[in-house]
């Protein structure tokens, strides 16, 4: 009886080692490349510009904007500012839109 509760119990294990190594892998996927890369809007006419590089870090006006991703999807990809904010980047055909929370405006973006 032992060596059973063993037996399961290393099994256990191993099933439950091998699932997080492929959810992680899972998790890595890379997020869309259309949100990847250098962008402009105008605001108050003056022109901003915001990055994504490939690791998802966020650069305002070439400052980093220290942020986590919240989700990623070829659609969206959301950030949650330090102060709790949202800045979201949304893909609808071939339009891409940027939406600053802290602003409560969207705007539309132009590749650079």
């Amino acid at each position: 009886m032992l060596k059973r509760k063993l037996l399961v119990l290393g099994i256990s294990l191993v099933v439950g080692a091998l699932s997080s190594t492929l959810f992680h892998r899972r998790k890595k996927t890379p997020v869309h490349t259309a949100f990847i890369g250098e962008w402009f809007y105008f605001h108050k006419h003056r022109q901003v510009t915001v990055t994504v590089n490939e690791d998802l870090t966020l650069y305002i006006q070439n400052r980093l904007h220290p942020a986590t991703v919240l989700e990623a999807t070829p659609q969206r990809l959301v950030f949650l500012d330090t102060l709790g904010y949202q800045i979201i980047f949304e893909k609808n055909d071939t339009i891409l839109s940027f939406h600053d929370e802290t602003e409560d405006a969207t705007f539309l973006l132009t590749k650079k």
